[in-house]
């Protein structure tokens, strides 16, 4: 019978940030080569798994219950902590690194907080964010007390149950995260399948795809949105434009993210995110950022359907999803199509402080 002594205790914390759930780590905490750390991880979170369950790990077998951060504090200039996010889904062979996530990225400035990386300040402790996998700099203001973190709020935010605090996001330098250009083919428009798609890379890249085109009534008919042969001509205009946006073979990769989007009865505009595999529950922070660039940017999909009047400066945009709306502030240059900031409120929770363990030496 194995000891308590024999297994690796890792410190975590399990957070919510915004729609997503995972673990947090302190760098410090895990091994020290990269190879290892991520084996590790792949290991707590109970990946690659058969059954699909993760019944030996933190994960719970969806993508956005799925994440992991890893944070340090920074030695960067005008920088508090450097966050580094990971991706692990069920059948993870390796841990994906490539892109942010703009939802869990709001449990970061918490977590810093909680574990004594920054200074508290009242009424708004802000947080330096540096995002290793992008590298792009973001700022949070958190609410906070005289004592530290505040736990009671009145923000709502669809797809989350519960009021809790306002935590302010500003993200910058968000054009050409992976492949430097705002526009990845030169075009607005590509004719895919005879599908008419936006591929941009604001925040991430993505692949925004004309609803009409598809013949599915995305109203009434959610289901073909989930069909196997439906994913399969998805993921197949997915790889072509990928091809197109220099991004190669991402037939195991999770870039370009996809979004097939339409007119909103209510809203701006109607999304269907993918991540990129299977039909998101709700709306992913970058792909909303991606795609509220792309309502702002004249001829494509998206500004066809978005029909508003463009403001120099901040414009709001509101993406309706499956679980309600979620609202971004993207500040403009109507000249030179030129996205300076882009801002959101999202919501974040502490929600298990402890150790996980691990049956393997590292």
């Amino acid at each position: 019978m194995n000891s308590l002594s024999s297994f690796n205790k890792i410190p975590c914390t399990l957070m919510r940030g915004g729609t997503s759930k995972g673990v947090m780590f302190l760098r410090e905490n895990l091994p020290v080569n990269d190879n290892d750390m991520f084996n590790l991880i792949l290991k707590l979170m109970g990946a690659p798994d058969v059954y699909g369950n993760q019944m030996q790990g933190l994960g719970n077998g969806k993508s956005t219950n799925n994440k992991v951060g890893i944070i340090k504090k920074s030695t960067r200039p005008d920088i508090d902590v450097d966050y580094l996010f990971c991706q692990v889904n069920p059948n993870s062979t390796y841990v994906y690194i490539k892109p942010n996530c703009g939802n869990f990225i709001s449990a970061v400035p918490l977590f810093a907080i909680y574990k004594n990386l920054v200074n508290v300040d009242y009424p708004f402790t802000k947080v330096r964010i540096f995002n290793e996998n992008t590298e792009q700099i973001i700022h949070a203001n958190v609410p906070t007390s005289k004592n530290g973190l505040l736990f009671k709020g009145n923000t709502a935010l669809d797809g989350v149950t519960g009021l809790f605090p306002s935590i302010e996001l500003d993200f910058f330098d968000v054009v050409g995260s992976k492949t430097g250009k705002l526009l990845p083919t030169t075009k607005v428009v590509d004719i895919i399948d005879g599908v008419r798609v936006s591929c941009l890379d604001i925040s991430v890249p993505m692949v925004i795809i004309n609803g009409d085109d598809l013949n599915i009534d995305t109203n009434s008919d959610i289901k073909s949105l989930k069909n196997i042969d439906f994913l399969k001509k998805l993921q197949n205009i997915r790889q072509k434009a990928a091809t197109i946006m220099n991004l190669g073979d991402v037939s195991e990769s999770v870039i370009p993210k996809v979004a097939i989007i339409c007119k909103s009865e209510n809203h701006d505009i109607k999304s269907f995110y993918y991540d990129p595999f299977t039909l998101h529950d709700s709306h992913a922070v970058t792909g909303a950022m991606c795609i509220s660039g792309a309502c702002l940017i004249k001829g494509t999909v998206a500004n066809e359907m978005y029909n508003k009047d463009i403001k120099m400066g901040k414009n709001l945009i509101k993406i309706e999803h499956q679980q309600g709306i979620i609202e971004s502030i993207i500040d403009f240059d109507c000249t030179n199509n030129k996205v300076h900031c882009a801002s959101f409120i999202r919501t974040a929770s502490l929600l298990m402080d402890g150790f996980a363990f691990s049956y393997e030496e590292f």
